[in-house]
């Protein structure tokens, strides 16, 4: 059989091609977690944690085998590639990665399927949803005194999908109570912490939201958007966490818009219902 060749690029991780020139991984099995934005927290989670479903039942079959991850391009700022502890709570620890920067060869490579697509058509498979509950349960705590109504926030970032009037939208959650995060500034624990105390989570859409794995029986979810962003991924997570699911659609500020492009939200058409949504919540 031959030997398999990963070749990771920015944007692209399997490529057939310097098949002679890549090195050989240590002869043991490995079991692939890569995907192609090492490193970006959503994706760590939307193509890589929704796989290590796959990583225990490879063990138990092949103990001696290590999860291959490839290092992103600008390691040097974020050496903690282990995607922000993520996979370390999902109990894979720094030990079992075998972490690659560029074309490899290995003679025995275990894929576990994906089990979440979010592009059309969008699913997420049991087995997913079992996985983030069995980590819900290993790191989250009770904790009376954590807010029980949240609204994800996000920073600015002109020209990626930024909301031109956060601060509107801020203060409209904040006039119902509702606590305002940005979870890129708390640690893995804390966000975990966080969501699975929360009965109300609301925010923008995108991956500040994809912390709603830790949830459980949440309320409600309420999600502001563009609508020129189609991702679903924390709307696949709350169809099983949620009690009620509410979408706020906003148009983005160019008429040829895609995905990153930048939105304001309209409180002519969204503000009134919104805050007779809040009140009840």
């Amino acid at each position: 059989m031959p030997a398999s060749v990963a070749t990771f690029t920015d944007n692209s991780i399997f490529l057939l091609n310097d098949a002679d020139e890549a090195p050989f991984l240590p002869d043991r099995p490995y079991i692939d977690l890569t995907h192609p934005y090492s490193g970006h927290f959503g994706h760590v989670i939307a193509q890589g944690l929704a796989r290590t479903w796959g990583v225990s039942r490879a063990l138990e079959r092949y103990p001696e085998a290590k999860v291959l991850l490839q290092r992103r391009w600008n390691y040097a700022k974020n050496p903690n590639a282990n995607a922000f502890g993520i996979l370390e709570l999902a109990g894979i620890s720094d030990e079992r990665i075998e972490w690659v920067t560029g074309p490899v060869r290995m003679r025995s490579f275990i894929v576990p399927s994906l089990g979440l697509q979010y592009a059309s058509p969008i699913f997420m498979h049991p087995v997913v949803d079992e996985t983030f509950r069995r980590m819900r349960d290993r790191v989250v705590h009770g904790d009376a005194k954590s807010p029980k109504k949240i609204f994800i926030s996000r920073l600015p970032q002109p020209g990626n999908r930024t909301c031109l009037n956060t601060d509107e939208v801020e203060t409209i959650f904040e006039e119902h109570g509702f606590s305002i995060v940005f979870p890129e500034r708390l640690s893995m624990r804390e966000q975990a912490n966080l969501f699975g105390n929360a009965e109300v989570v609301a925010g923008f859409g995108g991956s500040g939201l994809y912390s709603l794995l830790y949830a459980d029986s949440l309320e409600r979810l309420i999600v502001i958007q563009s609508e020129s962003y189609t991702g679903r991924t924390e709307h696949l997570m709350a169809l099983t966490r949620a009690k009620n699911i509410d979408y706020f659609w906003n148009p983005p500020v160019s008429a040829k818009a895609d995905h990153k492009t930048d939105w304001r939200f309209d409180t002519t058409h969204n503000g009134p219902a919104l805050r007779r949504l809040l009140s009840e919540v």
